[in-house]
């Protein structure tokens, strides 16, 4: 219960800044989601550990696979009216006007 307060209170305060997102060149989101789950098992497996030691395994963890934290690239783009964009980001945006 304790720890679901804490990572919602986090999650909340990290919507005020800008996002932040991790990048590794070449990857694919398959690969973020394995190596992000296996290193939120090992940041999770230390008993008792306060918040900010999970984040800090977590974040060490994350960069020991080769990823890095970088500020989310805005993918708005100017469409012609009609034409359709699917980008990585899993977003289709049409443009009717």
């Amino acid at each position: 219960m304790k720890r679901t307060l804490i990572i919602i209170a986090v999650s909340l305060l990290a919507g005020c800044a800008a996002p932040m997102v991790w990048n590794k060149d070449g990857a694919t989101q398959q690969d973020f989601y394995m190596e992000s789950g296996q290193c939120k098992a090992q940041a999770f497996s230390i008993a008792g550990a306060p918040i900010m030691q999970i984040a800090i395994v977590y974040n060490s963890c994350m960069e020991g696979h080769g990823w890095y934290k970088g500020v989310q690239q805005s993918q708005q783009v100017q469409l012609a009216p009609g034409q359709l964009e699917i980008n990585p980001g899993w977003k289709a945006e049409f443009r009717l006007q």
